[in-house]
C-alpha cells in the first residue's frame, strides 16, 4: 500500500510527536494501572497497539474511531510509522461524518507527516488534501498549518486567508505566522492586496467558526 514510501528507520516529526505526546501520556498512563505494565520502550506501545486492534478485529462491538486512534498514537510513539498512516487512514475511510473529532484529528496527521516529509516522502499536495478537509472542519492546528503551507507554495491570499480565521480564534502562532506574511508582501502592491482580501475574508468566516468555540 504504501511501497516506495519508507526507506529506512526515520526520525518522526518533532512537532507531530510534541503535539501527540500529551495524548500518548494520558493513554499510557490509563493503561498502566489497567495493565499493570510499565510502558518504557518502543516495544512497550508497538505490543499495546498490536493487542487493541487485535481485539477490535475479534469484537466489533467495541470497535470504534477513538480506539483505532489510540492504536495509532502508540504506533506512532512505538515508531511503527507505516501502521500509524494505515490507521490514520482506516479512520479517515470508515467515518461518514465530516466533523467527527477523530477523522480530523486523523487528516491532520496525515497532513503533518506529508508536509514534514520525514517518515514519508514529502507531499505537499496530500499535506493540501488532508489538512483542507480538517481544517474546513473546524481544527485549529490543520487552519494555521494550511496558512503556512500555501505560503511556501506563494498562494499568499489562501495563506492569509487560513492564518486569520487561526488568529481570530485566539491561536498566537497563527497571529506571528500573519504578521511575517504580511511584511514579506509589504513591498508588492499586489501581493499585498491579496494577503489583505484574504485576511478579510478570512475574519468574516472566523465569526463561523467562533459561534462553536468554547
Amino acid at each position: 500500500m504504501f511501497g516506495g514510501l519508507f526507506g529506512g528507520k526515520k526520525k518522526p516529526s518533532s512537532l507531530l510527536e510534541a503535539e501527540l505526546q500529551s495524548y500518548v501520556d494520558k493513554l499510557t498512563e490509563a493503561a498502566s494501572r489497567e495493565l499493570d505494565h510499565k510502558f518504557k520502550t518502543d516495544s512497550d506501545y508497538l505490543w499495546f497497539a498490536n493487542n487493541l486492534m487485535m481485539a477490535l478485529a475479534e469484537d466489533e462491538s467495541i470497535a470504534s474511531n477513538d480506539r483505532v486512534m489510540m492504536a495509532a498514537a502508540m504506533y506512532y510513539r512505538g515508531r511503527d510509522y507505516e501502521r500509524a498512516i494505515k490507521s490514520w487512514q482506516f479512520v479517515i475511510d470508515h467515518s461518514d461524518d465530516i466533523v467527527d473529532e477523530a477523522r480530523n484529528m486523523a487528516e491532520y496527521c496525515l497532513g503533518r507527516v506529508y508536509f514534514d516529509g520525514e517518515v514519508v516522502e514529502r507531499d505537499r499536495s496530500k499535506a493540501v488534501e488532508y489538512w483542507t478537509s480538517s481544517a474546513m472542519a473546524g481544527l485549529l492546528n490543520a487552519q494555521m498549518w494550511l496558512g503556512i503551507l500555501y505560503a511556501e507554495i506563494h498562494f499568499y491570499k489562501m495563506s492569509a486567508y487560513w492564518l486569520s480565521i487561526a488568529k481570530e480564534r485566539g491561536f498566537k502562532q497563527a497571529a506571528n505566522e500573519l504578521k511575517t506574511l504580511m511584511n514579506f508582501v509589504a513591498g508588492d502592491p499586489q501581493l499585498k492586496r491579496d494577503v489583505n482580501e484574504g485576511i478579510k475574508e478570512g475574519k468574516d468566516t472566523a465569526k463561523i467558526y467562533k459561534q462553536y468555540d468554547r
